[in-house]
């Protein structure tokens, strides 16, 4: 069932302001971002996270789902190793979320049990997210998957999602659609940690070996209160700062 943290505004307000984020990288530069057509289709590199948005998300909810979303990875950053230390990174990652307004659903990772002796995460995950999303939000992933594997490895996009997704031999990213839902904004992300005896350049183009990889998967589901948010979203993007733009991009699918 949905649930977020029982907690004053005064509470959740003084808690962003409390929270700690990693020193923004020198030689990370950001770039302008255009912008976008109210309520298209469209995706982004949200730091570690590629997140899809479908028709009719409100340009607002989808500043919302980013900011927060990045909030989020950052804080959660800071106070714990995303690959050494991921559970507790994950709870912790969720508990902003859900302080700063998102309800959402227990959450429980599971070994992946390849039937092969060789997969692509890609491949994984699309099989993965058919069981909790639409089709239209399977098609949407599926395009915006296919056009960051066609980027350059130079591209800025390329650049933050590999440095924040996985090092040469472990990692911890996420893949997931954002959606209107009653006037509501709902986020499903299909979760996934690994660590591996295959060295990863780009991670959705490295071929890895089951005998050689571990992987871990979640659902993760989560609907904003607006009630909640609209009385925190300022403060979230003040925290945020120049961080917004040097860990979010926009992806062309």
């Amino acid at each position: 069932f949905m649930k977020t943290n029982e907690m004053t505004i005064e509470q959740r307000l003084d808690f962003i302001a409390s929270l700690e984020l990693p020193e923004v990288s020198a030689d990370m530069e950001a770039v302008e971002r255009a912008p976008v057509s109210e309520g298209k289709p469209s995706a982004v590199i949200d730091a570690s996270e590629l997140i899809t948005f479908e028709e009719g998300l409100p340009e607002q909810h989808r500043k919302d789902v980013e900011n927060s979303c990045c909030l989020a990875q950052l804080a959660a950053n800071k106070k714990y190793d995303r690959e050494r230390d991921v559970e507790n990174w994950y709870k912790y990652y969720v508990e902003v979320l859900q302080n700063i307004g998102w309800m959402t659903t227990a959450f429980h990772f599971t070994k992946y049990d390849a039937k092969t002796s060789s997969f692509s995460f890609d491949l994984i995950l699309l099989n993965l997210l058919s069981t909790i999303c639409s089709p239209t939000a399977l098609a949407l992933i599926s395009r915006a998957i296919e056009a960051y594997r066609k980027l350059a490895e130079s591209d800025f996009k390329v650049r933050l999602f590999e440095s924040q997704s996985h090092s040469a031999q472990s990692g911890n990213f996420q893949v997931g659609n954002a959606r209107n839902e009653s006037g509501d904004v709902a986020l499903t992300n299909e979760a996934a940690y690994f660590s591996s005896e295959v060295h990863v350049t780009r991670l959705f183009f490295t071929k890895f070996s089951s005998s050689q990889t571990k992987l871990y998967t979640s659902d993760m589901r989560f609907v904003l209160s607006e009630d909640i948010y609209a009385q925190v979203r300022e403060q979230v993007i003040k925290k945020l700062g120049r961080h917004a733009k040097e860990f979010i991009a926009d992806l062309e699918i």
